[in-house]
């Protein structure tokens, strides 16, 4: 079973779209305006402001909090617990891509999570 904000997140999934494509299209903005640096910082409010979007869509940090038993000292934690916990699910692909659009970190830390805990045992 996944935390209820994860659920709401699967059922909201225009919601995290559009916080993505805001964020993406709001980053770009700020990329014209300032060379070089810009394209940095775009990308950075850009995840900054798709992730806030996708919070909202599954009720805010408030929401998760209360509807989440679990916490994670790192990213590389969060990952392990989704692989191990939840990858055999028919429904993994969805609760992943919900989880990467509040942890916009986790779309990259996964797969490397994954390899380095695979190596270890």
């Amino acid at each position: 079973m996944v935390a209820e904000w994860v659920d709401k997140a699967i059922s909201a999934k225009l919601g995290a779209s559009i916080g993505g494509t805001a964020g993406r299209m709001a980053g770009e903005r700020l990329a014209e305006n300032v060379p070089f640096v810009g394209g940095f910082l775009g990308r950075a409010a850009g995840q900054s402001m798709g992730r806030k979007i996708a919070l909202e869509s599954v009720g805010g940090e408030a929401f998760m909090r209360e509807t989440s038993d679990l916490s994670f000292n790192s990213i590389n934690d969060l990952s392990l617990f989704l692989f191990v916990e939840h990858s055999h699910r028919e429904n993994f692909a969805d609760v992943l891509a919900a989880t990467q659009e509040i942890y916009p970190e986790l779309k990259t830390a996964y797969g490397p999570a994954i390899q380095r805990a695979v190596k270890v045992s």
